[in-house]
């Protein structure tokens, strides 16, 4: 059984979250799990609170990242649904190819623009999962989240590859 991070900080499933609301929920509800506001409870309750404290933390962690708060959508709509979805396009799939070999090859005059060119992707593609999965159609939306991933590791590489250099 999946555990619904939106039901358990209280916020309305959609991917269109701030930052600030989040933030706020999760701070506000941690704070009843606070070990200094519960230390006269018995052990089974502060057995309880501290499980309750952990299912915050994961619930924050997993939707203050849009990659996957995407994912618990999909997740929640159809546990099988992105495994289903796994297989790309082969014209995607050579455009992913041909991004990897852009990365390995690339020197450092090219590497920011290239950089810029992968954040403008994601960009796109987070824009595009969203609306995806405000007309429910959840398939696709996992199908684009399997095709970001590519764009992110390029992207990743990318960053890597400046911290070996520096």
């Amino acid at each position: 059984m999946i555990v619904d991070p939106f039901a358990r900080l209280g916020i309305r499933r959609c991917m269109g979250i701030s930052k600030d609301e989040l933030e706020t929920r999760y701070l506000k509800l941690s704070k009843t799990c606070h070990p200094d506001l519960n230390r006269t409870a018995d052990v089974a309750e502060q057995a309880r609170i501290l499980s309750l404290a952990a299912e915050l933390n994961d619930a924050y962690r997993t939707l203050k990242n849009p990659w996957e708060r995407a994912r618990c959508l999909i997740d929640l709509q159809d546990p099988q649904l992105f495994t289903m979805t796994k297989k790309l396009a082969p014209t995607f799939l050579m455009t992913a190819m041909e991004l990897a070999e852009d990365v390995a090859e690339v020197n450092a005059d090219r590497a920011e623009n290239l950089r810029l060119t992968c954040k403008r992707k994601l960009d796109l593609y987070l824009e595009e999962i969203a609306e995806l999965l405000l007309r429910e159609d959840y398939a696709e939306a996992a199908v684009k989240l399997h095709e970001s991933k590519y764009y992110r590791k390029a992207l990743e590489d990318l960053n890597n590859g400046d911290r070996r250099a520096g």
